[in-house]
């Protein structure tokens, strides 16, 4: 499934997240996240865009939205790359690294993940839950 993400609420600034890899599809402004929507989704109509602002997120579910603690980024920028901790407080900047393909200033947008402040659920293949 893929969310769109607004940064921060006095912004027009928005990411594509995908849930199934924890990562951004891409940033941008509306113009580009409808692009994005055509080509990975969702596709962005008014009730889901009155949504993200009202928000912050796509998610029925909460996720992202503006009481969000943040997200877990997952193998990004690079497959291989450990996983990082996104504070929402960051997302603005995240979303600017993303859009702007810096390599740099997204992990300075993200936190080495601690499992005693960011606990992260694992399902194994096995379908039984790790904790890491």
């Amino acid at each position: 499934m893929h969310l769109i993400i607004k940064a921060s609420s006095d912004v027009e600034l928005y990411f594509i997240w995908s849930t199934v890899c924890d990562a951004p599809l891409g940033a941008g402004d509306l113009a580009q996240i409808e692009t994005l929507g055509q080509q990975f989704g969702p596709r962005v109509t008014r009730e889901l865009m009155g949504r993200v602002h009202a928000t912050g997120t796509s998610d029925l579910l909460g996720r992202g939205d503006w009481d969000d603690d943040g997200l877990v980024l997952r193998e990004y920028p690079r497959l291989g790359s450990p996983s990082r901790w996104l504070p929402r407080a960051n997302f603005h900047a995240f979303a600017q690294a993303v859009q702007a393909d810096d390599e740099a200033a997204i992990e300075k947008a993200t936190e080495a993940i601690n499992p005693e402040i960011h606990p992260v659920v694992m399902i194994t293949i096995g379908g039984g839950e790790e904790n890491t």
